[in-house]
C-alpha cells in the first residue's frame, strides 16, 4: 500500500533527536542493524535512519517517547511516497508450475467392414482402459449421456450406421467416429403344418414346424393373415375343435419373414359311408347334420319326401361321369345349409329337379367336397340359391330360379325351339333377368343379382335365332333333335376363341357371335338325326339319345358318352376324357387315343361299357382302364 507523509512531519523529523538507550542502559549508541536472512513480502518497521551531520536517530520499542507534535500547516502540499520494494532475502522462490494439458481420449475403432447376410457381430475398441464408450445404430451422434453403453460385441440385423464416442469420468470426450455396415436379410426356411388340410372327425392337433433357430411363429385360426401385431404367438401344438383355417408365419431379427402357410380343417362329429341307393318317398325325411357323408349311388326323391343337409359335407363318389345322380320329382324338397356339396373330379354328376320339386340352398361351397355338381331344372321346379361358391346349373322348361350373392358360377340358358334372342352375357352381374318378356316362347324365369360368373352356356335348338354380343366367356350347346327328323348337321372348325362376327346356319337355326369369346362347344344329337364334327376342338358330347348317329373326325374332344341306341364313330381323334357306352349304345374308335385330361386326381381316360353298351377299339390306345359292367363289352382289334 502507499504511505502518505506530510511535509511538516519530515521537517519535524529533521530537528528532533530522540535518544535511544542500549539494552544494557548505557549511553552508547546501538549498532545499526543488518538485514536478516528471513525473506518477507510484508512491510517491516524501518531500521534506524542516520542523518549527517545530525546524530543518528533510532526507533526502539521501549521506552516509548512522547512526542509533541506541532499542528500541521494546512497549506502544506501532500507528497505521495512510493511503497518500498521488499528487501531481498538471498533465497530464490520456486516458480509457479505450469498446468498440465488434458488430452482427449482417442477415437473409438470398429470391427473391419463386412457385408453379406445378417445377423453379424460388431466390436468397438477404445484407445485406453479408462474410458466409457457410447454408441448409436441410427446414424445419430452419441454423447456422454446419450446412446447405448458399450458392454461388449453386439449384433446388427441389417444395413446399419454405427456411431461411437469415448469419454472419461471427468466428461472429456473423443470425437465421434462412424462405420457403415451393409447387410442383406437372409430368407427363412418355410414353415410346415404337420396335419394336412382336410375333413376330420373330432378334435385334431396341429403342430407348426420350423427348422430355423431363434424364430417367433405367429398364427391365426380364423383365416386372417398372421403378423406380429395381429397373430397369436405359437407356443406349442394347437387343438382344432371346430372347422378352421390355420395360417402361420415366422419372423427373426435380421431375416426376411417366411411366407404364410395355411391349411383348412373341416371338423365333424360323424362320418357316414354309404354305397346303397337312397330312396325317399311319401313323407320320408332324411336329415344329415354335422356329418361327413360320402355316398356312392343314386338318390331318388318323390312325393313329399325331404332331404335336408346342414353343417355337413356331402360327397358323391363315382368312377365316371353320370354314373349316378340325384333325381327329385313330384313335390320333393331338397334343402342345403352351410355345407359343401360336390363330387369326385371324374366327370359330371347331376342333381335333377323335375316336375314341381323345390330346391333351397344357402352358404354352399362346392370346393370343400371335390368338384361341383351340376344342377338341372326342367318342368316347373322352384329354386332359391343364395351364397353358393361354385354353383352350376341349366335352366329349362318352366323353371323359376333365383340366384343371389353367389360366386364362380356357370349358368346355362335353355331356350325353347324357335326362340329369338339378341343379348349380352356379362360375368359381373348386379341384376340379370330372363323371362317371357325377352321372348314369348320362353316359359322359364331366371333372376340373378349381385353375383359373379366364370361362364355362361347357351343352347341352339331347331328353329332358333340367337345372337350373343360382347360376352367374354360362353360355351355353346347345339341340339340336333326334334322336331328335326333324319336331319344331318355338320360343324367344321369349331373351337375356343374370340369371334369378331361370325354366323352359323344350322339347318333352320341360326347362331351369330359378335365380339364374343367361347370356352367350349357341346353339340349333341337326338332321335334319328346325324351330327358330323370335323377339324374341331370342343368339350365333347355327353347328352344324347334315340338312334342318333355321330361321326367325329380329326378332332379333339372332352368326354364322349352314348345313351340308348346312339352310334358314334371316331376317327383319327384325341379324347381328353372317358369314353362311356351305356344302354344299347355303340362307340367305335379308329386310329385314335383316349388320354384323359391330364389333371392330378382327374379323369384318367378310360373305356367304360355298362348295361349292353359296346366299345370297339381299332388301333386305339387307352390311357386309363378298360371297364365293363353288367353286359357291357369292350373289344380291341
Amino acid at each position: 500500500m502507499r504511505i502518505r507523509t506530510f511535509a511538516w512531519l519530515l521537517a519535524f523529523a529533521s530537528v528532533v533527536v530522540v535518544a535511544a538507550c542500549t539494552s544494557d542502559g548505557s549511553d552508547t549508541p546501538a549498532p545499526a542493524r543488518t538485514p536478516t536472512s528471513e525473506a518477507s513480502n510484508s512491510v517491516q518497521m524501518p531500521e534506524p535512519v542516520t542523518a549527517s551531520p545530525t546524530p543518528e536517530a533510532t526507533f526502539a520499542p521501549t521506552p516509548t517517547p512522547i512526542l509533541e507534535v506541532a499542528q500541521p500547516d494546512p497549506t502544506a502540499a501532500v507528497v505521495e511516497t512510493p511503497t518500498p520494494a521488499p528487501e531481498a532475502t538471498g533465497i530464490t522462490p520456486e516458480p509457479t508450475p505450469e498446468p498440465t494439458p488434458v488430452r482427449a481420449p482417442s477415437p473409438v475403432r470398429f470391427s473391419e467392414p463386412f457385408d453379406g447376410f445378417a445377423p453379424r457381430s460388431v466390436s468397438l475398441y477404445p484407445g485406453s482402459d479408462d474410458v466409457t464408450i457410447r454408441y448409436t445404430l441410427d446414424g445419430s451422434d452419441p454423447a456422454v449421456e446419450t446412446g447405448f453403453v458399450y458392454e461388449g460385441p453386439f449384433d446388427i440385423f441389417g444395413s446399419t450406421i454405427v456411431s461411437a464416442i469415448a469419454f472419461r469420468a471427468d466428461g472429456n470426450a473423443s470425437t465421434v467416429t462412424t462405420a457403415t455396415y451393409t447387410l442383406e436379410k437372409a430368407p427363412l426356411d418355410r414353415l410346415a403344418l404337420d396335419l394336412p388340410g382336410g375333413v376330420y372327425i373330432g378334435t385334431q392337433t396341429v403342430e407348426v414346424v420350423s427348422n430355423e433357430p431363434g424364430v417367433t411363429i405367429y398364427y391365426t385360426l380364423d383365416g386372417t393373415t398372421p403378423a406380429p401385431a395381429t397373430g397369436l404367438v405359437y407356443e406349442g401344438p394347437v387343438s382344432i375343435t371346430a372347422s378352421s383355417t390355420v395360417k402361420a408365419m415366422a419372423t427373426r431379427p435380421g431375416s426376411l419373414d417366411t411366407q404364410v402357410e395355411e391349411a383348412s380343417y373341416t371338423i365333424f362329429g360323424n362320418r357316414v359311408d354309404s354305397e346303397e341307393p337312397i330312396i325317399l318317398s311319401g313323407d320320408d325325411v332324411l336329415e344329415i347334420v354335422d356329418t361327413q357323408y360320402i355316398h356312392r349311388g343314386d338318390i331318388r326323391l318323390s312325393g313329399n319326401a325331404q332331404l335336408v343337409i346342414k353343417d355337413s359335407i356331402f360327397t358323391h363318389a363315382k368312377e365316371f361321369a353320370f354314373e349316378y345322380g340325384l333325381f327329385a320329382t313330384e313335390n320333393a324338397q331338397v334343402v342345403v345349409e352351410n355345407s359343401g356339396i360336390g363330387t369326385d373330379c371324374t366327370g359330371s354328376f347331376n342333381w335333377s329337379f323335375l316336375d314341381d320339386a323345390s330346391f333351397t340352398a344357402s352358404g354352399v361351397d362346392s370346393s370343400t367336397a371335390g368338384c361341383n355338381t351340376w344342377n338341372f331344372f326342367s318342368g316347373t321346379p322352384v329354386a332359391n340359391i343364395e351364397e353358393w361358391y361354385g354353383f352350376g346349373g341349366t335352366i329349362c322348361g318352366g323353371s323359376d330360379v333365383t340366384i343371389s350373392n353367389s360366386t364362380r358360377m356357370e349358368v346355362e340358358l335353355c331356350y325353347p325351339a324357335a326362340a329369338t334372342l339378341d343379348m349380352e352375357l356379362p360375368l359381373e352381374v348386379s341384376s340379370f333377368a330372363l323371362s317371357e318378356a325377352d321372348d314369348p316362347t320362353i316359359t322359364s324365369n331366371l333372376s340373378i343379382t349381385d353375383s359373379t360368373l366364370e361362364g355362361w352356356g347357351i343352347n341352339v335348338l331347331p328353329g332358333a335365332d340367337i345372337t350373343i354380343r360382347n360376352s367374354p366367356a360362353i360355351t355353346i350347346g347345339v341340339i340336333v333333335g326334334r322336331p328335326w327328323v333324319e336331319q344331318t348337321v355338320e360343324l367344321d372348325g369349331i373351337g375356343m376363341g374370340l369371334y369378331d362376327d361370325q354366323v352359323w346356319d344350322i339347318a333352320d337355326a341360326r347362331l351369330r357371335l359378335v365380339n364374343t369369346t367361347t370356352y367350349g362347344w357341346e353339340p349333341n344329337a337326338f332321335a334319328d338325326n346325324t351330327l358330323i364334327i370335323r377339324n374341331s376342338d370342343y368339350s365333347g358330347s355327353a347328352v344324347n339319345g334315340g338312334s342318333a348317329i355321330y361321326i367325329i373326325e380329326d378332332s379333339t374332344a372332352g368326354q364322349l358318352r352314348a345313351h340308348e341306341d346312339v352310334v358314334m364313330t371316331v376317327r383319327n381323334s384325341i379324347i381328353e376324357g372317358d369314353v362311356i357306352a351305356v344302354d344299347n349304345a355303340t362307340i367305335t374308335l379308329i386310329d385314335s387315343r383316349i388320354t384323359g385330361n391330364g389333371h392330378e386326381d382327374g379323369i384318367a381316360g378310360s373305356a367304360i361299357a355298362t348295361g349292353n353298351g359296346r366299345i370297339v377299339l381299332i388301333n386305339t390306345t387307352v390311357n386309363g382302364e378298360i371297364v365293363t359292367e353288367d353286359n357291357g363289352e369292350v373289344v380291341q382289334e
